[in-house]
């Protein structure tokens, strides 16, 4: 298995994703709500019998002490946020895992200005690029998708990072700046 960390969805859970890298091995990034342990409502990431609650977004933390609002409708607002908050909790489940490996997020590396993309991504489902991407547009095209957005170059080589670790592959990557 090379350095880079590879997540996939897990089959048994809407909110669960398997990452693996060579430093920690298996590992899983998993959204946790009960409507009667509201304030346990968050990411984890897990990795043997360590786990470390993510803090992902003050949205997951003010929905954990609302005590006030009806069962079924909180319950919904916790689905609703954990598909909001994936690509955040994507983000900081690498950075932990990266911590201490001289690995760092492309975003980090580099700036630049923006240009819009065309990225057709090949193994995964539109779904899932949805969740890890939410500021990029996911368009079926056939067996691929393509991911469509502004990006600088920084943010570029995060996306293409990221769809490598959930198993995707790269098709094309196209300039749409200039169409």
């Amino acid at each position: 298995m090379s350095g880079r960390l590879e997540q996939r969805v897990a089959d048994d859970r809407p909110h669960a994703w398997t990452l693996e890298s060579r430093k920690d091995g298996v590992a899983r990034l998993e959204w946790r709500q009960d409507v009667e342990d509201r304030p346990a409502t968050g990411w984890r990431l897990v990795r043997g019998d360590e786990e470390t609650r993510l803090n992902v977004d003050p949205a997951v933390d003010a929905l954990g002490r609302d005590a006030e609002r009806d069962a079924e409708v909180w319950s919904a607002d916790a689905d609703l946020l954990a598909h909001l908050t994936t690509g955040a909790a994507l983000e900081a489940a690498e950075r932990r895992l990266a911590e201490g490996t001289g690995r760092e997020s492309g975003r980090d590396l580099v700036g630049g200005f923006s240009r819009d993309y065309s990225i057709c991504v090949s193994g995964l489902d539109v779904d899932a690029l949805a969740l890890a991407f939410p500021s990029l547009a996911a368009v079926p095209d056939g067996d691929d998708v393509e991911l469509r957005g502004s990006l600088s170059f920084a943010e570029l080589a995060t996306v293409v990072s990221r769809i490598r670790t959930l198993g995707g592959g790269l098709a094309s990557v196209m300039d749409a700046s200039a169409s």
